[in-house]
């Protein structure tokens, strides 16, 4: 247990990744013949996630980066909140990311599988308009099959 305290503080410093704390609605339209997704395409942005590590089988015997990418979909410039947490929902890492439109940013922080038994793991990545949970193999020993 000691080993996978010390591999959570050092993702703390490794990587930079988020979701805000206060979500809320925006009020609806009183127009209704307003087109609410062309508005929204024209007047924020949105990150949102494209890929992720799922499926990957990682070694045991390297450290790896883990996460995934985040693209802003949206038609504006914009810094928003990325998060990564481990499947008990233990925040990995956070950190606040500007991207301008059809920007993509690596959202992705470096871990030693050597701290996690062999078996299958999950981890979400979160943006504030976005989710994706996803799972990846901590294999025994050097066999992989990515190379990260």
């Amino acid at each position: 247990m000691r080993d996978r305290r010390k591999f959570l503080v050092g993702l703390g410093t490794a990587g930079t990744i988020a979701i805000a704390g206060c979500s809320g609605a925006d009020p609806e339209p009183e127009n209704d013949d307003v087109d609410d997704t062309e508005a929204e395409a024209t007047d924020e942005a949105v990150f949102e996630i494209v890929e992720t590590d799922d499926g990957v089988r990682f070694p045991s015997s390297a450290e790896q980066d883990l996460g995934g990418v985040v693209e802003n979909i949206g038609n504006v410039t914009d810094e928003k909140l990325i998060e990564l947490y481990d499947g008990e929902d233990n925040l990995i890492n956070d950190g606040e990311v500007e991207l301008e439109p059809g920007e993509t940013y690596n959202a992705r922080v470096t871990f030693d599988p050597g701290a996690f038994d062999p078996g299958e793991y999950t981890a979400t990545l979160t943006t504030e308009d976005d989710s994706e949970t996803f799972s990846f193999t901590v294999e025994d020993g050097d066999s992989s099959d990515d190379d990260n």
